[in-house]
């Protein structure tokens, strides 16, 4: 007893006197107080979470699903994951999180990095629309030289999937060959939609075709960072030559960038770069919303640069692929339909250029839009014009053409959209048509007065009634003045 009094007598008299320390200096008290709240320095554990809250689709539908990896430092690190859906049945995920759900029910879609683990909880309905098909697997990249095995599914009355015959082919860039039963053998790169058609049914897939031959004089990369309009730059993303960039697990305001693809191919690099990837400086940020001018439906900044340079503007050996998405609520508040859409460089808001821009098709499946470009700006995607104005340097030095001149169609052969290019030294009426083979009258382009200057039209391989044409040899014809001049363009579908 004696010894417990005696050392709580000494631990009496220690708080007595580190009480009176404390009342004494100020400024001793602060740092004392500092070091009994914070303790040790605080070092979280690596952590993964789905940013998708509580998935609801319908059969058939599809949703990108993104996942962020947090380290010990509480830093965000571009990475990718393991995806898997439980049960199986719901649908398919392909390896970047893009899935597609093809049965009604309940379960969870996962995300994995070694040992993290993340779900979120997924609900598939029926469908309220029946009578469509879909294809499995959908959005996936497939290697040159390898094949793939295509499925396709109608919904019935009850919303579900039952394997079917279709009648397959392949649209967009020629990336290969697909038979009869829906094998495709992948012969060259770029991007292609399988599509099956049953009746009056059709379902499409998207295959990126990459090319991993490796450059004998070595593969370069480029290190893409996504930049926020607080000036916050993510962590760098190394993509190498042959491979595809998903863009993904973006908050607002940049989660409309979300699902944006970009393909390198092999040799489209020289050197080693690096990509910052934001909205444009014309993007007007609002509460809730992102809003980029008149029939502007979304935009990216795409700044590249070398050694810690910036290069403007940074041109590839190789066209890349972009597939950008568009939200299909923006277009129907637009008033703008999914088949007008066309990708354009954007000089500023009101601006825009189609040079360098090649094979841009629509996806109304995906809700996203394909084009391939040989440089990087800023790229936005919008609806079409059908005069484009592009300020175009001639030998004089001068904006103003000095010479009438018809120029030829960019890309020919083209499918589906095409590029009629011609020069007006003077203001005059201007009368633009497309002919066919027979001599017959199929579009009037433009029939208007027009100020001098260097002008782009856009055919998109449609007559005056708005219906796609067939495949062929058409001519284009232009009236300016007393200049008359034709040529001749191929429509290759």
């Amino acid at each position: 007893m004696s010894c417990l009094l005696r050392n709580t007598t000494i631990l009496f008299l220690f708080f007595f006197i580190v009480a009176i320390s404390i009342q004494s200096n100020s400024h001793e008290s602060d740092a004392l107080a500092a070091i009994i709240i914070s303790g040790p320095e605080e070092i979280s554990e690596p952590g993964l979470k789905i940013i998708n809250k509580n998935i609801e689709l319908t059969v058939g539908d599809s949703i990108q699903v993104v996942a962020v990896y947090t380290n010990s430092s509480g830093k965000e690190i571009d990475t990718t994951f393991v995806w898997s859906v439980a049960p199986d049945s719901l649908g398919i995920i392909d390896t970047t999180g893009m899935f597609t759900a093809t049965h009604i029910g309940k379960g969870y879609i996962y995300a994995q990095l070694e040992a993290l683990i993340d779900s979120v909880r997924l609900t598939v309905k029926e469908k309220k629309h029946h009578g469509h098909l879909i294809i499995v697997p959908g959005d996936t990249v497939v290697q040159v030289g390898s094949t793939i095995q295509f499925s396709a599914f109608y919904i019935d009355e009850q919303g579900n999937a039952i394997d079917t015959v279709v009648e397959w082919s392949l649209h967009g860039h020629p990336i290969g060959i697909i038979s009869n039963d829906g094998i495709l053998n992948v012969l060259n790169p770029g991007v292609g939609f399988v599509r099956g058609k049953l009746d009056n049914f059709e379902g499409t897939s998207t295959i990126f075709a990459v090319d991993i031959t490796v450059d004998p004089t070595g593969v370069n990369t480029s290190d893409i960072s996504r930049v926020f309009p607080s000036g916050k730059i993510l962590p760098p993303h190394r993509v190498e030559e042959g491979q595809v960039y998903v863009i993904g697990g973006l908050p607002f305001p940049l989660n409309l960038l979300n699902a944006c693809r970009v393909y390198f191919p092999m040799g489209s690099l020289h050197e080693d770069i690096s990509i910052h990837i934001k909205l444009p400086t014309f993007a007007k940020i609002d509460s809730d919303t992102v809003t980029f001018g008149h029939k502007t439906v979304t935009g990216i900044d795409f700044d590249v640069l070398v050694a810690d340079s910036t290069i403007e503007t940074y041109h590839f050996n190789k066209p890349l692929t972009v597939a950008i998405p568009f939200k299909r609520g923006l277009l129907e508040k637009l008033e703008v339909n999914p088949a007008d859409l066309s990708v354009y460089y954007a000089i500023d808001s009101v601006t825009f250029d189609t040079a360098g821009i090649y094979n841009i098709i629509v996806d109304s499946v995906s809700n996203r839009i394909f084009a391939q470009v040989s440089h990087f700006s800023t790229l936005v995607v919008r609806e079409k014009e059908s005069v484009v104005h592009v300020k175009q340097e001639n030998n004089t030095g001068s904006s103003i053409p000095k010479d009438h001149a018809l120029l030829q169609n960019y890309p020919n052969p083209f499918n589906p959209v095409t590029n009629i290019f011609y020069n007006l030294p003077e203001k005059s009426p201007v009368v633009l048509k497309i002919y066919n083979v027979l001599g017959e009258e199929i579009k009037v382009l433009i029939n208007k007065v027009q100020e001098a200057g260097t002008k782009i039209v856009i055919w998109d391989a449609t007559d005056n009634s708005g219906k796609p044409v067939t495949s062929g040899i058409y001519f284009y014809q232009i009236i300016a003045g007393h200049f008359n001049q034709t040529k001749k363009m191929i429509l290759l579908r």
